[in-house]
């Protein structure tokens, strides 16, 4: 059964947690935290994957993420998680930011 965050008219999944980002336009983002001592690639892309096939399932679309990883340097993951896009068919993000020591960075995505 789908949720509706009052006054908004859009269907939320049990269990989701989501943001609206008011300065964003009010746009929607799903807030993920990686609890890890070196976070990684392939933990936040299985992160991403697992809540926007989730949502999926609920005829809900995910496709704007932040992602925050705490205390721990951003470092390459920029590199990597710019290219989260290309070769997908589903789950293609619009936007990916990163929250890292207390900074908010927009990830440039390709393809």
């Amino acid at each position: 059964m789908d949720r509706w965050p009052s006054g908004t008219g859009i269907a939320v999944p049990p269990g989701c947690f989501h943001q609206v980002w008011l300065n964003r336009g009010s746009l929607e983002f799903e807030l993920k935290s990686i609890i890890a001592a070196e976070p990684d690639y392939l933990t936040i892309h299985g992160r991403i994957v697992d809540a926007a096939s989730r949502a999926a399932r609920h005829s809900v679309v995910k496709d704007r993420f932040m992602i925050d990883i705490g205390d721990n340097d951003l470092g390459d993951l920029v590199e990597s998680l710019s290219e989260f896009n290309v070769g997908r068919r589903k789950y293609r993000l619009s936007e990916l930011w990163v929250m890292s020591r207390g900074r908010v960075y927009q990830i440039p995505l390709v393809a």
